[in-house]
């Protein structure tokens, strides 16, 4: 039998030496067996992941990529708080160049974080920052569209469009809300709300208006049925000439018709009467014979006996907000604040008559021709008169459907060189 041979023991730092060198004969002098090391060599990870020194480095490594990623996120934080000092949920507004400092920050901390833990750290949605995306990052050929753009997004010639649609004096009376659910019915552009909202805000177009006024949403008293409920009540305008002129309103509450008005010298009693009787006529005529209160004010042209023997005997019944009933008359001041803000405020009123006319134009239109988002595209008088169905909404549904269709076709078609 053979001299017996004993198993000879290597330090660790040895083998890793070897496998970092890629060399058997590394360490000559030691004597170390040329199969021996070409195996250290082909288990090198085995032979690292061994290594206390390996071991130590790669756990610092570890350490100190995460506390530079929260490092970034208390540096995101930080800047974000410098640049809007109050929460994404308080509902306060963000103007332009803060948002351009918030998307950038954001971008510098998504470097070493996901985008979605720099939201979570700061609380923003993953929609409205998209949407900041979208403004700052859009590409712009007229400072508006760009050939190239996303499947989803409206096509250039669907901007122009919106463009001439918000910029236009002919329809600067209605609400981008309603214009957008009018240029569906007209067949002009079909995009959603918010899509209408958004271009204008990245874009900037200024309406030939420029009186914005802070929305305030409260539910008040609710009609079931036309003619169930009427708002009455009278405003002032001064014309150029200083000339007081009252505008009184008989207002169904549950569709949203202007049932009948007036323009006056001279607001009392005698007024309310006669504009009420006018509605009566006018509801009969259109086929309502019910008996319907009438929601006014505490003014003396309507607390006073001749509106009360008139509502009593023309099976009117008339309730006094805030001491009949615990609710406000802020339907009608609410179209009068339109009215106003809309249409008055940007015309110049010559005269009583001059006033007539414009009174008698917007009130037209507002009856028969501005779609109310509330009624999901339908007019005031559509919904009097009970002429709107679930079929048209369907239809303006399709509208939509086919227009997404249709700018998925133009992306396809059309390429920018820029964007590519």
């Amino acid at each position: 039998m053979g001299a017996a041979q004993y198993y000879r023991h290597y330090p660790d730092s040895i083998k890793l030496e070897v496998a970092k060198s890629n060399n058997p004969y590394h360490y000559p002098e030691l004597e170390i067996p040329r199969t021996t090391a070409l195996y250290w060599i082909k288990k090198s990870k085995r032979v690292k992941s061994t290594a206390p020194e390996f071991i130590e480095s790669e756990r610092i490594k570890k350490l100190q990529s995460k506390i530079d990623q929260q490092q970034a996120l208390l540096n995101l934080v930080s800047r974000v708080r410098d640049i809007y000092h109050h929460g994404f949920s308080s509902g306060k507004p963000i103007f332009r160049p803060q948002r351009k400092k918030v998307v950038a920050a954001i971008q510098d901390a998504g470097k070493l974080n996901r985008i979605s833990d720099c939201l979570k750290a700061i609380t923003l949605s993953k929609k409205i920052y998209g949407q900041w995306l979208s403004e700052f990052f859009l590409c712009q050929s007229e400072v508006g569209s760009c050939d190239q753009r996303r499947p989803q997004q409206l096509t250039a010639d669907e901007i122009k469009i919106m463009k001439r649609l918000v910029t236009s004096k002919k329809y600067s009376h209605i609400t981008i809300h309603s214009l957008c659910l009018l240029a569906q019915r007209e067949n002009f552009l079909f995009c959603s709300i918010d899509s209408g909202y958004k271009y204008n805000r990245i874009f900037g177009w200024l309406r030939p208006r420029s009186i914005t006024k802070r929305v305030v949403e409260r539910v008040g008293i609710r009609a079931k049925m036309p003619n169930e409920m009427w708002h009455i009540d009278v405003t002032e305008v001064k014309t150029i000439n200083n000339e007081v002129v009252y505008i009184q309103i008989v207002y169904d509450n549950f569709s949203r018709y202007v049932i009948a008005w007036k323009v006056t010298s001279e607001i009392g009693g005698r007024s309310t009467v006669g504009l009420l009787e006018k509605a009566k006529a006018q509801a009969i005529g259109l086929g309502s014979l019910q008996e319907t209160k009438v929601i006014m004010d505490g003014g003396p042209e309507n607390d006073n006996a001749r509106v009360l023997n008139f509502t009593t005997s023309k099976s009117l019944r008339r309730l006094i907000v805030r001491v009949d009933i615990h609710f406000s008359n802020s339907m009608a001041e609410s179209l009068f604040r339109s009215l106003k803000s809309n249409f008055l405020n940007t015309e110049e009123l010559l005269s009583k008559s001059d006033v007539e006319n414009k009174i008698n134009f917007y009130f037209n239109e507002h009856n028969d021709y501005i779609p109310k988002a509330i009624f999901k595209g339908a007019t005031p008088r559509e919904i009097y008169l009970n002429l709107w169905s679930t079929k048209k909404v369907a239809e303006l549904k399709v509208g939509l459907q086919l227009a997404m269709e249709n700018r998925k076709k133009v992306y396809h078609e059309k390429s920018c060189a820029a964007c590519t």
